[in-house]
């Protein structure tokens, strides 16, 4: 009974930490959904205006609202930050999947629902996609590949090859250039409409790549 008891002190303060996350996470949700009832734009944007977004909510939440509510009152300082610096990756990704998520949603109610359903296209959705795929995947091979140079000069192809458990430098690029390829690819199906000029692509393919 005492072991019993033991553990489920224990699990107390783990259950409401849980309890406070999920909260948080759906306040978040809300919040956004708030702000951007219909969104327009493509998936890609939403990535990045998520990423923003879960940055917001790691200055909000992990800083002050947890904080707070844990009663051990405000700790904004520069080691309180060092600190809780390793959960930003978290947040940022949280931001990121709840915008994209909203967005898929967002358009899967419309095709659904909506009644109109405009003119008919000479390609489908799967086509465009595909050449998206394409585009991206070439897009992110030259971009690998130009920073292949940069990868040999300072050694660290045998700490990619070590994500498979290797150390050889050949092992190393066949990896990286797996890697540049579903990143780009990723790009690609994400940024297929927003990508309208040079420019627009440097700009949206710097963001991504920070995320």
């Amino acid at each position: 009974m005492g072991t019993m008891m033991a553990g489920s002190s224990e699990a107390d303060p783990r259950l409401a930490a849980w309890t406070i996350i999920l909260f948080i996470g759906a306040l978040a949700g809300l919040i956004y959904a708030g702000f951007y009832p219909a969104p327009t734009d493509g998936a890609g944007t939403a990535v990045v205006r998520g990423a923003a977004y879960g940055f917001f909510w790691w200055a909000v939440g992990a800083q002050t609202l947890l904080p707070l509510l844990s009663g051990h009152g405000l700790g904004w300082s520069l080691d309180q930050v060092r600190a809780d610096f390793p959960s930003l990756p978290g947040f940022i990704l949280f931001g990121s999947m709840l915008a994209l998520f909203y967005q898929w949603l967002h358009k899967l109610v419309r095709i659904f629902l909506s009644e109109d359903v405009g003119l008919p296209r000479s390609e489908g959705p799967g086509i465009r996609a595909l050449r998206a795929l394409g585009r991206g995947a070439v897009a992110g091979l030259v971009g690998g590949g130009i920073f292949t140079y940069v990868m040999f000069q300072i050694g660290f192809l045998p700490n990619v090859a070590s994500l498979v458990g290797s150390s050889s430098p050949r092992t190393g690029l066949i990896v990286h250039f797996i890697i540049v390829i579903l990143i780009g690819m990723s790009y690609g199906l994400l940024f297929r409409r927003q990508s309208y000029d040079p420019t627009s692509a440097l700009g949206w393919g710097l963001t991504y790549g920070f995320v």
